[in-house]
């Protein structure tokens, strides 16, 4: 799991078997897996941009250059009051995401192919597009002095393990940006809250 943001309505995007980006929204008004192969150990930059109109088309970029795209065969929106979970999901079915993110965004607007070809270059990675339109950002920059979590909203909770059996505990006094040094054993953090 990449990102759930699903319930009865919504969408996930997962890494499916084969190493592709799988995109489902809810009732498969638009399902499907990229041709890319995006689980070789490598760094990857993965763009979704959706209109979620029944005419809307839903497009998947993997390292800044367009490599499917679906028209919807309904509308399709998100559930208000869903959380975004990144790297896991509240349903069962999926597997927790055993590896690396970085720089996750939501804007309320689509990127043209150019901004998606800047961001989705390791060069350029770190430049910010539309930033009128960027809504969301959750960035994991290394540091000095270890990395350092940075989060807009939402409330910072740590866990010594990941799955359903995690335990969640709420870092009260935890203001972005946080640092954090490498601990062993691991320390697994979320942000619970809704955009």
């Amino acid at each position: 799991m990449l990102f759930d943001r699903r319930t009865t309505n919504g969408t996930v995007i997962a890494l499916n078997v084969g190493g592709g980006v799988e995109f489902q929204a809810l009732g498969g008004v638009n399902s499907f897996i990229g041709s890319k192969y995006a689980v070789d150990g490598n760094w990857h930059h993965v763009a979704i941009t959706y209109d979620q109109s029944s005419n809307g088309v839903v497009a998947l970029y993997v390292d800044g250059a367009l490599d499917t795209s679906h028209p919807n065969t309904n509308a399709w929106s998100w559930p208000a009051a869903q959380e975004i979970e990144l790297g896991r999901s509240h349903d069962p079915y999926w597997y927790v995401y055993d590896g690396q993110m970085d720089d996750f965004r939501m804007y309320n607007s689509i990127l043209t192919t150019t901004e998606i070809a800047t961001i989705g270059t390791p060069a350029t990675s770190d430049m910010l597009e539309e930033t009128n339109a960027l809504v969301v950002r959750y960035n994991f920059d290394s540091g000095t002095n270890g990395n350092s979590i940075v989060w807009p909203f939402g409330i910072l909770q740590s866990s010594p393990t990941i799955g359903p059996t995690a335990v969640w505990t709420t870092l009260t006094n935890a203001v972005s940006p946080m640092p954090f040094l490498p601990t062993n054993p691991a320390t697994f953090y979320r942000l619970f809250g809704t955009p």
